[in-house]
Order: structure tokens, then C-alpha cells, then sequence
């Protein structure tokens, strides 16, 4: 969490390359850093109103606003899993 606010409180560091969205996908995808292969750091860029259907990532991560708005919603499977696309 010190790298996130760290990072997300230093002036100038982000670039016009780091609002580049993909129109038809809605969003940009920048690889920041990594270290062999186990920690990624990357920053998304969506373009207003777009967003990602239900998923689960199947680990945890850190979000940290800097420009714009975020909003998220929890889901809570009806099933055990296996039945994919069956979640509330």
C-alpha cells in the first residue's frame, strides 16, 4: 500500500500515452513494473461509461483512483462455481 499511495501522490509522472483506451475493448491496458513475473503493477485507463462484465480475478489486488471516478460492485455466486455466468 506505501507504493500505491506513494505512486498515486507524485506529481508529473503520468503520461499522455496513459489515457490511450482501445474504443472497441474501453479500455488501456500499461504495464508499469514487474519483477519476475509475480507482482505486476499496471495501470488501466477506461474510457467514461465503460466497464467489464462480472468476473473474479482469483487473487486479491490494490486500486488506486487518480484521475476520474471508480465504482465497484460485489457479487455473491448462486452456485458452486462450476456453472459459469450464474452469478447475482
Amino acid at each position: 500500500m506505501r507504493l500505491a499511495r506513494t505512486i498515486s501522490t507524485t506529481p508529473g509522472w503520468i503520461q499522455d500515452e496513459h489515457y490511450e483506451c482501445d474504443p472497441n475493448q474501453g479500455f488501456g491496458l500499461h504495464l508499469l513494473h514487474e519483477e519476475d513475473h509475480s507482482l505486476p503493477v499496471f495501470l488501466f485507463s477506461w474510457l467514461p461509461g465503460r466497464g467489464t462484465p462480472a468476473h473474479n480475478h482469483k487473487t486479491w489486488g490494490v486500486v488506486v483512483g487518480l484521475d476520474g471516478e471508480e465504482s465497484e460492485i460485489l457479487r455473491e455466486r448462486l452456485d458452486d462455481g462450476s456453472n459459469r455466468g450464474s452469478q447475482t
